[in-house]
């Protein structure tokens, strides 16, 4: 030890300042790092709360709307497809308080329960009004009234059975119980747990009621008091990936860090040793206007020295950060152009204003001098242009006649992306091929849902610009988002149909009838226009449903279906009212041209080859209808179809087969 010292002692001034300051750096680099390590850790994980607060609100809302739909059953298989789907996802879970199947009963016993058995007894007193007044019935209104206590009976079974069903208490799913203390501990305080352990994470986010939402008055937990704890949402998802990409920042920064330190102590060693003051203040000036923000600044390199080398070693990473700038730039806006895409196409169910919107975001985002959106029709093996843009009229046509080349074919049967650049001087594409000869690079991605090409997203860049295979990322991320969407949109319109058309027949239901009614007599009263309406009832058809079974009836709805969508204009709107009921709307119709088209409709029935057609009462099967016109018959849509319907009665009494207008 006292040789050492004696040795420390013998050594110059400069040497001892210079291992003082290298001490003393070498200290706070390795403290730094630790600390910046540190701070990168606690805000990835802030990070990674804030992102499964905003994942577990989504799922919660999901529930939500499937319990709406009445769907649950599905929330497993979303669960799992959500796995399958989100990479480093390992098990989503929803943990059901006690407290939820409380307010279930209650809902049950206050709400549904009572609601069910009003309406059976409001069955079951029309049951017997019906059964009283049988002996004072003619032929004709006996049997719809025997009818209809058949359905009333047969309404009045399935309400108990409802009510059953509705008292019957159900049993948690093993899946949705708290499987260990950490679920029974987010229960019972209505905090979120936070669980980071090695590469794994596990997050539980309580949801509990509210005054605005699930509290209220129409809510689905609508007895719950605010602040009750209704369950929790599990997550557990790997972090393996955050982990290693902080570790190699952590090692960047460390090597960022070490050329810092050895850049301070070379400088403090030349100051001591040779004290140029002229080249220490050229570099303090270079550092200012790097810390300014100049990162296009060089030191002058003057000479071959330890100067002239740290010169130009700064010089190297001036170009090195300004190159990264660069490409931090590059991904903050393809990072920006993602943003747009998702807010676009979360904005709109209509495919066609989707794609319109997608071409131009992209294009304006990504300085893209042209794009195409090519749907593909997989029967057919063609593509066709659903939206563009960048393009004249002229150039839309002739790409709509080269989508069909080898190049896009290939990218549709192969599923892969494909970029081309200096098309024009490579060869790769004849001029014939392209539809504007300023085209220089092409990137065509395809965008594929359940393995499945839908279509391609191609974009054009014109010479002498060219797209870089970095590029494909980017697009590939976006053909993703857009198949998505696109399934979205579909979903969204095969819904929007099964909510206004009858399941049977494929004709509007009673439901979309009543909306369209009164807005069809509506518009009529603004335009002064007349509007017809008839209803029409299948004769005798508890005799054809009582002979030949309910699934020949059902075909024989089909086919009266058909008849009438023949029978009428495209203007005019058949709807399914009820049964074997039906309804016409005939707009700008007067009452002569309605009467036409009913005679035409029951002559073309009753002449119909239909099954079992010689076994009816009358030899075939016939329908009565009834005509109402507005204004003649009523100036209201309810009115209107009051008198058709007395209008129908009437047809019916005078012995079916026939239409009769209202007088």
């Amino acid at each position: 030890m006292a040789s050492i010292k004696n040795k420390i002692s013998n050594l110059k001034i400069s040497a001892k300042f210079i291992g003082a300051i290298t001490i003393v750096l070498l200290s706070i680099t390795i403290l730094d790092i630790r600390y910046n390590a540190y701070k990168e850790t606690a805000i990835t994980q802030k990070a990674v709360k804030d992102w499964t607060f905003l994942f577990a609100e989504n799922v919660r809302v999901s529930l939500n709307t499937l319990m709406r739909e009445g769907r649950m059953d599905l929330r497993f298989n979303m669960f799992k497809a959500m796995k399958n789907e989100l990479e480093g996802l390992k098990d989503v879970r929803v943990i059901r308080s006690p407290r939820t199947d409380e307010i279930f009963r209650e809902v049950a016993e206050r709400d549904v329960i009572p609601q069910m058995e009003e309406l059976r007894a409001q069955s079951l007193q029309e049951i017997a009004q019906l059964e009283a007044g049988l002996s004072e019935m003619d032929e004709y209104d006996k049997e719809d009234a025997v009818e209809r206590i058949d359905e009333l009976k047969t309404d009045v079974i399935g309400i108990d059975r409802n009510i059953s069903e509705a008292r019957i208490v159900r049993s948690v799913d093993e899946r949705e119980k708290p499987k260990d203390e950490l679920d029974r501990k987010v229960l019972e305080t209505g905090e979120p747990l936070y669980l980071f352990k090695g590469d794994d994470a596990r997050i539980l986010i309580p949801y509990t009621a509210k005054r605005e939402t699930c509290s209220s008055q129409d809510g689905c937990h609508k007895y719950a008091r605010e602040g009750d704890v209704l369950g929790a949402i599990s997550v557990e998802f790997s972090i393996a990936d955050i982990n290693e990409e902080i570790r190699r920042n952590n090692i960047k920064m460390a090597g960022m860090w070490l050329m810092r330190f050895v850049f301070f102590v070379g400088l403090i060693a030349l100051l001591l040793a040779f004290i140029i003051t002229n080249n220490i203040h050229h570099m303090l000036d270079v550092f200012k206007r790097m810390t300014e923000g100049d990162l296009s600044v060089r030191a002058p390199v003057k000479s071959e020295d330890e100067i002239g080398m740290l010169a130009d070693g700064f010089n190297k990473m001036a170009s090195s950060l300004e190159e990264t700038k660069k490409e931090l730039d590059r991904r903050l806006l393809e990072i920006y152009a993602l943003y747009n895409v998702s807010k676009t196409l979360n904005a709109s169910f209509e495919t066609e204003q989707l794609l319109l919107t997608l071409v131009q975001d992209i294009s304006r985002s990504m300085s893209i001098d042209r794009m195409l959106v090519l749907l593909y029709n997989k029967k057919r093996n063609e593509l066709r242009i659903a939206s563009h843009t960048g393009f004249a009229e002229d150039e839309v046509e002739e790409a709509g006649r080269t989508v069909h080349n080898d190049f896009y074919n290939k990218v549709v049967s192969t599923g892969k992306s494909k970029i081309l650049t200096d098309i024009v001087q490579g060869g790769q594409l004849s001029p014939i091929e392209l539809s504007n000869k300023n085209i220089n690079s092409l990137i065509a991605v395809p965008f594929l849902r359940r393995g499945e090409v839908l279509g391609l997203i191609c974009a054009f860049k014109d010479a002498p610009a060219n797209f870089k295979y970095s590029d494909k990322k980017l697009f590939n991320n976006v053909a993703e988002h857009l198949a998505i969407a696109l399934e979205n949109a579909r979903l969204f319109e095969q819904t929007k149909k099964m909510a206004i058309t009858d399941g049977l027949t494929g004709m509007y239901n009673k439901r979309y009838f009543t909306d369209v009614f009164n807005a069809e007599v509506e518009r009529a009263k603004r335009c002064d226009h007349q509007l017809s309406i008839f209803m029409m009832d299948l004769d005798n058809f508890k005799h054809y449903n009582d002979s030949h079974g309910h699934p020949a009836g059902d075909e024989l709805l089909m086919q009266l279906s058909s008849i009438i969508k023949e029978s009428i204009r495209k203007t005019d709107i058949a709807c399914r009212y009820g049964g074997e009921e039906f309804v016409v709307i005939l707009p700008e119709t007067t009452k002569e041209g309605a009467m036409i088209v009913a005679e035409k409709l029951v002559g073309a029935i009753n002449s119909h080859p239909f099954p079992h057609a010689a076994e009816q009462p009358l030899g075939f099967v016939s329908t009565s209808i009834g005509v109402a016109t507005f204004p003649d018959n009523g100036l209201d849509a309810e009115h209107l179809l009051e008198v058709a319907d007395n209008a129908l009665y009437v047809a019916k009494t005078e012995g079916r087969n026939r239409a009769v207008d209202a007088s």
